[in-house]
């Protein structure tokens, strides 16, 4: 097993990004978030705060300051966060999951190294379709 800090991280997906445009950090969240769907544990959101917030925490990820969770929607706010896109994929696998729906997913990283993310279910629009 491999880790990687976010010092080693960090300038790799920035460089892609350089590179490949705006469109790399939603690919990096889409294919964290495929992955973990794929049979990955993620941390249980339906958990007492406490322990969402120790989970964190002991995987260096960051200080949750903040987690608001409904079926329609869930909105996370981390101090010192590391690991912006591959968090923001785990929370919307996570969401996923437990609500069993696909997701629309934003965030916004501070100069502060604060992520906030808001994540809702996408609505699904149905045709009409007339019996003429």
């Amino acid at each position: 097993m491999v880790l990687l800090s976010p010092a080693m991280i960090d300038p790799i997906f920035t460089a892609l990004e350089g590179e490949l445009g705006d469109i790399f950090p939603s690919v990096v969240v889409e294919a964290q978030c495929k992955v973990l769907k794929s049979g990955f544990t993620t941390i249980d959101i339906r958990d007492e705060d406490v322990n969402v917030r120790q989970q964190l925490a002991l995987r260096g990820f960051g200080n949750l300051k903040e987690l608001s969770l409904t079926p329609e929607r869930m909105s996370i706010r981390l101090e010192n966060a590391c690991f912006f896109l591959l968090l923001a994929g785990m929370f919307q696998a996570a969401f996923e999951k437990d609500f069993g729906v696909d997701s629309n997913i934003e965030w916004e990283i501070t100069k502060d190294q604060e992520l906030k993310l808001t994540i809702t279910p996408k609505k699904v629009i149905l045709p009409v379709i007339s019996s003429a």
